[in-house]
């Protein structure tokens, strides 16, 4: 078994993943086809987490122990208690069964038909990540607004914009790219409940048949996909740090 798995991994390299054991077919031909839509599912969803995370927990530590703070908090700590697959049945529920704004099963066409048919499912992919990333931010801007530097800032008369946005949102960002790091890899993986239940034909839902299927050529394909995506999102976020903090740069010259 342990030499089957090594020529497994070596093949992979070169993109021969194996054959179904369900079909017979590549597994390559089955997981490529699929692969485009997952990624389109994840990316959509990371750019709302990050847009909808950071802009909540921006709003909350500027308005700190206010009423607005207060709803706020209590919203994203409800929203965290929730996972992909609740979120997804309470927005189909909503806005595709009894409102009728969006498609209820299924991933589209391409262009704006795909875009559109995935939008309720990368609201319900990203709903707990949204809460994670807004209290991240909160936190740690909060901390950083309460620093001396901000403070002189403030004191020669900066618009308070400028002074968030340029300098005391840069310096809280690390914590945050921290966790949108582990985030990405949390919607990958969540993919798996949020593709079975809108009925879309990506990795997730290939997964689950395999799974029930026993395919274990297609399982551990998909498995490999999901480590190479999170290996992937973590050399991001480390090259993300020396852009968003320079003296990490700094110090690594100076250790060489």
């Amino acid at each position: 078994m342990g030499t089957q798995f090594i020529h497994w991994l070596q093949g992979s390299v070169t993109g021969d993943l194996g054959r179904s054991y369900q079909s017979g077919l590549p597994v390559a031909d089955l997981v490529l086809p699929r692969l485009e839509i997952t990624l389109q599912l994840a990316a959509m969803a990371f750019v709302v987490v990050s847009i909808l995370g950071i802009s909540l927990g921006v709003l909350s530590a500027l308005n700190r122990g206010k009423p607005l703070d207060g709803f706020l908090s209590t919203i994203t700590l409800g929203a965290a208690a929730l996972s992909p697959y609740i979120s997804a049945i309470i927005l189909l529920s909503v806005f595709a069964v009894a409102l009728g704004w969006f498609p209820l099963l299924g991933s589209g066409e391409a262009g704006w038909d795909r875009f559109y048919h995935l939008i309720l499912p990368a609201l319900a992919l990203s709903v707990p990540s949204i809460a994670l990333v807004a209290r991240t931010t909160r936190a740690s801007l909060t901390r950083v607004l309460a620093t001396e530097f901000i403070e002189v800032l403030t004191s020669r008369g900066l618009p308070q914009t400028r002074v968030v946005l340029g300098h005391a949102l840069r310096n809280a960002l690390l914590p945050v790219l921290t966790i949108a790091g582990l985030t990405l890899a949390f919607l990958t993986v969540g993919t798996v409940f949020v593709e079975y239940t809108f009925g879309i034909a990506g990795l997730g839902s290939l997964l689950v048949d395999a799974v029930q299927a026993r395919d274990y050529a297609v399982v551990q394909s998909v498995a490999l996909i999901f480590v190479v995506v999170f290996v992937v999102g973590s050399t991001v976020v480390d090259v993300l740090y020396k852009v968003v903090d320079p003296r990490i740069r700094t110090h690594e010259r100076s250790a060489q």
